[in-house]
């Protein structure tokens, strides 16, 4: 298996500074196209899809966005808002948002339904990698086993679609992403630049709407 660094180590995977390189799943994806599937039981992941729809739950929020800061003041001589219209916006936002949380949500719980690799503080052994999609240890020439440089799965060229080739390979000292960790990281980094914010993970966008209607806290506490 084509293990970065061998043995492998944790820390190769932390979100800190590495020393083999300093690029993230997001700069990968501007980098070059992405590999964009993971084939599972002979099917492929709908990645794309979840992508699709957590776009257009973003621009549905940036729609709703503009329509309320419009009449964030009064733009006419009487003062009159269209009260019916921006309640509409706010329910709209509000759903937007929900959506693009539970998008991202289930596009990261790809990572528990994909066999994950376990290792102690020692590390693990090239020969223990194993696919975390189709389970196989086996690798050969143009089909070894890549491992992510950000979350504990590893997969085959093959089992990754389009496959990787073994040009995108060459560089051994180069970070490779699977595509759960390359849309997830592209999403959220949309998300926090759309919102001026800085979450770090998918788990703590959003606050104030994941506590429920009731929160008393804003997002900013």
């Amino acid at each position: 298996a084509r293990s970065r660094p061998k043995p492998y180590e944790p820390e190769a995977r932390s979100n800190g500074p590495k020393e083999r390189g300093t690029r993230t799943p997001a700069a990968q994806a501007a980098a070059k196209p992405v590999q964009t599937e993971i084939i599972v039981d002979g099917e492929p992941t709908a990645i794309a899809e979840y992508i699709s729809r957590a776009q257009g739950h973003l621009t549905r929020m940036r729609r709703a966005d503009d329509m309320l800061d419009a009449y964030a003041m009064p733009r006419n001589a009487s003062g009159i808002q269209p009260s019916a219209e921006l309640a509409k916006a706010r329910a709209t936002r509000a759903k937007a948002v929900e959506g693009v949380i539970s998008t991202m949500d289930e596009l990261v719980s790809f990572r528990t339904a994909h066999k994950e690799l376990e290792y102690d503080e020692e590390g693990i052994d090239a020969e223990e990698i194993f696919c975390s999609a189709c389970h196989g240890y086996e690798s050969v020439p143009s089909n070894d086993i890549i491992l992510c440089d950000t979350c504990n799965h590893s997969y085959h060229q093959r089992c990754i679609q389009p496959p990787i080739s073994d040009e995108a390979l060459e560089d051994d000292e180069s970070d490779w992403f699977c595509p759960v960790c390359v849309a997830v990281a592209t999403l959220l980094d949309a998300v926090n630049e759309y919102s001026g914010k800085d979450w770090p993970d998918v788990h703590s966008m959003f606050p104030k709407e994941r506590r429920g209607p009731d929160a008393e806290s804003s997002e900013d506490e």
